[in-house]
């Protein structure tokens, strides 16, 4: 029987204070979705730091719909609202594979690792060709341990694979633009 896997992508908010941001489109998120895409995956975004919503919201919006797997792009100034929507969907009882992924995550894979528990895998260096990997292995509950470029921790053991070599960004399509309504609402301009 054919099926096909939900996957949702979250940015979660910046939590300072007073801090007024631009509008930004997550452009990586948009190759992300597009080689998604290409291959038959459902996907959807939540841009929590966008919508200005608190983690508690984000939780409750993610809620809404059943995901296979939801991978948060992480920047340094996020962490604290993605620890707390990663515990408030456990705590609600969300399953799905939760992956990090991003520039940081990359940098910091083994402290995330090490004192995240919610976090199943981490996707380390250029991600789309390595979750397009993990999501096909998921959706045909296959191994995905032996991937490149991935992380993730057994019991008190963190396991980091090779990088995956780089590939020719010609091969990659076009970022998916409409993941974003919000900006698509502002006549599709935002910065990337």
């Amino acid at each position: 029987m054919f099926r096909i896997m939900r996957i949702l992508f979250v940015v979660p908010p910046f939590l300072e204070e007073g801090l007024e941001m631009e509008a930004k489109e997550s452009i990586g998120i948009g190759y992300l979705a597009s080689v998604l895409r290409g291959r038959g995956f459902e996907v959807d975004l939540l841009d929590a730091d966008l919508l200005q919503l608190k983690a508690e919201e984000a939780v409750q919006r993610i809620c809404t719909k059943k995901y296979e797997l939801i991978g948060f792009s992480l920047l340094e100034g996020t962490i604290e609202s993605a620890v707390k929507i990663l515990k408030g969907l456990r705590r609600r009882g969300v399953t799905s594979h939760i992956v990090l992924g991003g520039y940081f995550s990359t940098l910091v894979t083994e402290e995330l690792l090490s004192e995240l528990p919610e976090v199943d895998s981490i996707i380390r260096g250029e991600g789309e060709y390595t979750l397009l990997r993990l999501a096909q292995r998921l959706l045909e509950g296959k191994d995905w341990k032996d991937l490149e470029g991935i992380a993730y921790r057994e019991g008190d053991h963190v396991t980091i694979s090779p990088n995956r070599d780089p590939f020719d960004l010609d091969e990659i399509p076009l970022p998916s633009r409409d993941l974003l309504p919000e900006v698509l609402k502002r006549g599709g301009v935002a910065g990337l």
